[in-house]
């Protein structure tokens, strides 16, 4: 979990970088949209104090009182990102609307391409970090970093087009638009993260067909084995709860049975660091 948190400061640093450049340049440059950007950068530095403290509770082992662990902290961290999120997209547009049209400055433009250029190469960072430690907080951050990256690249013609609102009387408003759309982008990801850990927390059951197929694979190893059915992934953080069912050859013992069980629980967890808990159903060829 180290590497989770690693990752996270990674990204608080260079959320720190993005907050100051396009702030500072937005009230030189006269930007509404610049500093709209920066505030939400402001919220994504805090997002990210918030991830490490997920972080932390989540990574505390199984126990007694939690045999399957504390992974559901990171659920529950990531939507509470995802209510402060929709927050500060509503406080953004609401001061949007109390702003004044203004023509940006177009030198803006660099500011915001090394903006977009840091964003994406964080985000990508991060995802890649997320499904390496099946991290749902690093995966929450990425996905908003690549909304944030898509958000500047529409500044970009926000910026170029103001520039001609001396031929087009309407494009010194694009400016306020700009920072109008960067608010609802801001809501839109909210509650998207929202949506997603709502379904974690109630238990929908997690889609990696390849960790499915190749617990299956690995269980058929065993000649004595003649069918597995039914394999459920359930995601506690980054570790899951695997059950499912095996139906052994009708002609082994129930003792020899009872011990490959055993073996095959210790040997899949061992085998896949992600699986912290299997409920394994056994069968014998014939039952229905």
């Amino acid at each position: 979990m180290n590497k989770v948190k690693d990752s996270l400061l990674v990204s608080i640093v260079v959320n720190i970088f993005i907050i100051v450049m396009e702030i500072v340049a937005g009230f030189i440059g006269n930007s509404i949209s610049l500093i709209s950007s920066g505030i939400h950068g402001v919220s994504d530095l805090i997002t990210d104090i918030f991830s490490l403290i997920g972080s932390h509770f989540s990574s505390k082992p199984a126990n007694k009182d939690y045999p399957f662990g504390y992974g559901k902290a990171d659920n529950i961290f990531s939507m509470v990102i995802g209510i402060f999120i929709v927050f500060i997209g509503f406080f953004m547009l609401k001061s949007v609307f109390g702003e004044t049209a203004t023509i940006p400055s177009v030198w803006l433009v660099v500011v915001i391409f090394i903006s977009m250029l840091v964003r994406y190469i964080c985000s990508n960072y991060l995802m890649h970090c997320g499904l390496k430690y099946n991290s749902e907080i690093l995966i929450s951050n990425a996905k908003e970093g690549k909304i944030d990256a898509l958000s500047s690249f529409f500044l970009l013609f926000v910026i170029i087009l103001s520039q001609f609102s001396n031929d087009v009387s309407w494009f010194k408003y694009l400016d306020l638009v700009g920072g109008i759309l960067i608010s609802v982008i801001v809501i839109y990801v909210g509650f998207n993260i929202i949506h997603h850990e709502f379904g974690e927390l109630i238990g929908r059951q997690e889609k990696n067909t390849h960790l499915a197929r190749n617990i299956k694979n690995y269980i058929l190893k065993d000649k004595d084995i003649k069918k597995v059915e039914n394999i459920n992934l359930l995601k506690f953080g980054s570790t899951y709860l695997v059950i499912f069912a095996i139906y052994f050859n009708k002609n082994i013992s129930l003792k020899a049975a009872d011990l490959k069980r055993n073996f095959l629980e210790d040997s899949i967890k061992k085998k896949y660091k992600s699986v912290n808990t299997i409920i394994l159903k056994m069968h014998f060829e014939g039952d229905d």
